[in-house]
C-alpha cells in the first residue's frame, strides 16, 4: 500500500509566509534607503560634494601614510623628522625655503600617482597650498622610473576651490592657536599642527572642513627638527611633470 505525499502543515506555511515578509519588509527599506540617499546628492550643493571628497581623500592618505626606509638623499632632506605618519616636509624643487607642508607617503597604486612610464607603488607626497590657485599635490617616486636617471617631480590639482589653508596648534598656555602658514620661524616653529582647516569657495558658497591630524601623531606633536632642502588636486585628473634632480 503505497504512503501519500506528506503536505506542508499551516505552521509552515505560516513561517514561510513571515519570512517572506520580513524579507520584503527589509528590500522596501533598502530601496527607500537609496532613493533617500540619491534625493539628498542630487539636493546637495556640488560645492559641498567635492568638498566632501576631497576630505576623505585627505583622511584616507594621511591614514595610510607609510614612509619607505631607502628614500633616496634629496627626498630625505625634504622630509623633516616629524611623529606618525603624517611629517613636516618642504618641496624638493625649493631650496633654503622657510615654509614647510604636510608631508605623506604612499605605498600602493593609485590612479591619481600616474608618471609617463610606469607605476611605483612608494611615493612621498607634499601638500601645498598656493593662493589663488588652489590646494595642490607635490609627488615624486622613491626609485628610478624606468629609462631614467633623474628623479621626476610631478604635481596634482586637488581642488581649486580651497580658497585658504590654515592649521591648528594647542600651545602650552592651553590655548588653541590658527597659523596661515608652517615655517621654520615664529612661536610653532617645525611644529607638527593638530588640526588641518581647509576653507573652499566658489564665489558663492563657503564650506569649511577640519581634517584631525593628532590621530595620526604617534606622541602629539612634533619636537624634532632636522635640516631640509626642499621640494602640489584629485580634481580633473591632470598629470602635470616638472622637473627633475
Amino acid at each position: 500500500m503505497k504512503r501519500g505525499k506528506r503536505a506542508f502543515t499551516i505552521l509552515e506555511v505560516l513561517l514561510s509566509l513571515a519570512i517572506a515578509g520580513m524579507v520584503m519588509v527589509a528590500c522596501v527599506s533598502l530601496l527607500f534607503a537609496m532613493v533617500k540617499l540619491i534625493d539628498d546628492m542630487e539636493d546637495s550643493e556640488p560645492l559641498e560634494n567635492h568638498a566632501n571628497t576631497v576630505e576623505r581623500f585627505l583622511r584616507s592618505a594621511f591614514l595610510n601614510s607609510t614612509f619607505s626606509q631607502t628614500m633616496p638623499e634629496y627626498v630625505v632632506g625634504a622630509v623633516r623628522a616629524g611623529s606618525g605618519a603624517v611629517r613636516l616636509g618642504q618641496n624638493p624643487e625649493i631650496e633654503n625655503g622657510e615654509v614647510l607642508h604636510l608631508c605623506f607617503g604612499v605605498a600602493r597604486d593609485h590612479p591619481l600617482f600616474l608618471s609617463r612610464n610606469q607605476f611605483s607603488q612608494e611615493k612621498i607626497c607634499w601638500l601645498e597650498f598656493r593662493e589663488g590657485s588652489g590646494l595642490y599635490l607635490v609627488w615624486t617616486f622613491i626609485a628610478y622610473e624606468e629609462d631614467e636617471t633623474d628623479y621626476i617631480v610631478y604635481e596634482n590639482l586637488i581642488s581649486e576651490y580651497v580658497e585658504s589653508v590654515s592649521y591648528l596648534f594647542y600651545s602650552e598656555d592651553r590655548d588653541w592657536e590658527e597659523e596661515k602658514e608652517l615655517n621654520l620661524t615664529g612661536e610653532n616653529a617645525g611644529q607638527m599642527p593638530l588640526f588641518l582647516c581647509l576653507n573652499f569657495s566658489d564665489g558663492q558658497l563657503s564650506y569649511k572642513r577640519i581634517i584631525p591630524l593628532f590621530s595620526f601623531l604617534e606622541s602629539g606633536t612634533s619636537g624634532s627638527n632636522t635640516g631640509i632642502r626642499q621640494g602640489s588636486g584629485v580634481g580633473g585628473g591632470q598629470n602635470n611633470m616638472r622637473g627633475g634632480r
